[in-house]
């Protein structure tokens, strides 16, 4: 279905992370509401089965994985805009009990005769995946973490594999989970301008970068540009649970 003219100017006006569905909407779904909305790319479809049962599946880009279910001649209907990692906007989809172990939420979302079907787009290259922190290391892309601050930034002279020549500056510090702990080395960093942050020990942060991994004597880490890749959020972690966050994350052998 084409995008009506009005809509289509106005969802351009916006972020593509601010138009995917939050994990707090997805959360409170429930069960026979028959006017959900929700916009979220494809990660991966199903075959169809014996023409009559198509399933596919939306990532908000924040963790959840959300199954919808198109039925017989709804089909034909929807199919061509389907497409990996296309944005995808579903107006009046109908929420029903999860069958099988499909998705992370407790529902799956099925497709009715009325329900209006946009596809926005490709999803941007640049886009930060948003991941967990344990899963950091099964992708390549730019990705969004979110974690307690276990050592505190600074500004360290040393070597970093990134540099081809060896020496120079970076910041350095290290988030966790409290079960798994990851460096964190920044590119670009000053340290006045990292104290007006006001971050401390044990404070929740959402942090965006790339995980670099190498074959060597040192652990992956994630590297991110500068001090703008550094969010803090609300909320903290006790000193306990701070040192109980020392697993490193492993290369996992091919």
């Amino acid at each position: 279905m084409d995008i009506p003219e009005r809509i289509r100017s106005e969802l351009d006006e916006e972020d593509v992370n601010d138009l995917l569905t939050p994990s707090e909407t997805l959360d409170n779904i429930q069960l026979n509401d028959y006017t959900i909305e929700i916009i979220g790319y494809v990660q991966n479809t199903k075959p169809i089965c014996a023409e009559s049962y198509f399933k596919f599946f939306l990532n908000n880009n924040d963790g959840k994985l959300v199954s919808i279910v198109v039925w017989n001649r709804n089909i034909d209907r929807i199919q061509h805009h389907i497409k990996t990692n296309h944005i995808i906007y579903l107006d009046g989809v109908k929420a029903k009990a999860k069958y099988g172990n499909n998705g992370n939420v407790p529902y799956e979302l099925h497709v009715r005769d009325n329900t209006v079907v946009y596809n926005l787009g490709l999803m941007p290259d640049n886009m930060p995946e948003y991941t967990e922190l344990s899963k950091a290391l099964m992708t390549s892309r730019r990705i969004v973490l979110k974690g307690y601050i276990k050592t505190n930034f600074a500004k360290y002279y040393g070597n970093d594999y990134e540099i081809p020549k060896g020496r120079h500056e970076f910041g350095c510090g290290s988030i966790t989970d409290g079960t798994y702990k990851l460096e964190v080395h920044a590119q670009k960093f000053d340290q006045d301008n990292y104290i007006q942050l006001n971050l401390g020990k044990g404070d929740k942060i959402e942090i965006k970068g790339t995980m670099k991994a190498y074959e060597k004597d040192r652990p992956p880490y994630l590297s991110i540009d500068n001090l703008e890749d550094i969010k803090k959020l609300n909320g903290h972690m006790s000193i306990a649970s701070l040192l109980r966050g020392v697993q490193k994350l492993c290369i996992k052998n091919k």
